[in-house]
């Protein structure tokens, strides 16, 4: 782990290719809503934005699950992955999983079976946060979808969208911003 983050809450974000599309959404809901943070992916050789902000977003492949001592990791979803050793990768995801420290947080997509598995078992003041894809409408304005109480109106989406829009706003809760915020900031 970079020195540069022992004092940060340190939060990755990991699992299938959509992981890409949550850290973007993260990294622009917390943008817009003036949050200071740090975000840079995993094995980039000297992050070159490590500032003085109190949480760090991590985009993590398999191989780099260990390398942050996270407080929270976020898991999009591990069955949809093509690896030549699929064992050994859900084998890191849940090793990780154990090494998340007492008080915190695995976010966990409940629609894939391999990840809420992992991710439900019990482990010492662990808590497990888990999303799954919304119900969506289609109007002709664009789809609808809603988070929690409110709905969120995006054009042109898609399931696929509103899953990681769902899992953004998973991990966006855990760092305490409000639905409302978060609608707003997806907004503009």
């Amino acid at each position: 782990m970079l020195s540069e983050l022992d004092d940060k809450q340190r939060i990755i974000i990991s699992g299938s290719e959509v992981k890409e599309e949550v850290f973007k959404i993260v990294s622009k809901v917390l943008n817009k809503l003036n949050k200071p943070f740090n975000a840079f992916k995993a094995g980039e050789e000297t992050p070159e934005n490590i500032s003085r902000a109190p949480i760090a977003i991590i985009l993590c492949e398999a191989d780099d699950l260990f390398s942050y001592n996270h407080h929270i990791a976020l898991i999009t979803n591990l069955t949809d992955n093509q690896t030549d050793d699929f064992e050994r990768y859900v084998r890191n995801f849940e090793k990780m999983v154990d090494n998340t420290p007492k008080a915190g947080s695995v976010i966990y997509n409940e629609d894939d079976n391999i990840s809420a598995v992992i991710c439900k078992k019990e482990r010492a003041d662990v808590s497990p946060f888990g999303f799954s894809a919304p119900a969506i409408k289609h109007n002709n304005d664009g789809s609808i979808f809603a988070v929690e109480k409110e709905e969120i109106i995006l054009k042109n989406l898609d399931e696929a969208d509103a899953v990681y829009v769902i899992a953004a706003y998973a991990l966006l809760k855990r760092l305490r911003i409000l639905e409302k915020d978060f609608i707003n900031a997806l907004e503009k």
